[in-house]
């Protein structure tokens, strides 16, 4: 049962969330302001180490006719040395709208408007893991 460490990567933060392909529920983990690829590296690193992870997947934005926008390229370019050089599985998905739903669950939820903006981008990267948990119960990915 892989266990995943899924990542909202933002210009300034990026949110993590942790999920398995056994439990299939996505939680949000944490956020951390970028610092530059070292400095995050060190964080996916020790997050992944904490959570057992053996995958990485992440959130890309898509056009919407489905082409990888400029910001996607830079986030695969940020990211695939990254989950090479931490020997984890590496898993790209589409994030759009991730932000928009994340911000709706936490408004249900009744969270504040301040707890909301500490904890969008991990809810976005939990919005983008549950999809594809979602999508691997439904047959649709292949197994991470």
């Amino acid at each position: 049962m892989p266990v995943i460490l899924a990542l909202d990567v933002g210009d300034a933060k990026i949110g993590a969330a942790t999920g398995s392909t056994e439990v299939r529920l996505a939680r949000p983990f944490t956020v951390w302001r970028s610092r530059g690829r070292a400095r995050d590296a060190e964080r996916i690193q020790q997050a992944a180490c904490e959570l057992g992870a053996t995958v990485l997947l992440v959130g890309l934005p898509l056009q919407e006719d489905g082409a990888p926008s400029p910001q996607a390229e830079r986030i695969r370019r940020y990211v695939e040395p990254i989950a090479t050089d931490l020997e984890l599985d590496l898993v790209f998905v589409d994030e759009t709208y991730s932000t928009q739903d994340a911000q709706q669950h936490l408004i249900e939820g009744g969270s504040g408007r301040r707890r909301r903006q500490g904890l969008e981008d991990a809810a976005a990267a939990a919005v983008i893991l549950q999809r594809y948990l979602d999508r691997l119960g439904a047959g649709e990915e292949q197994r991470a």
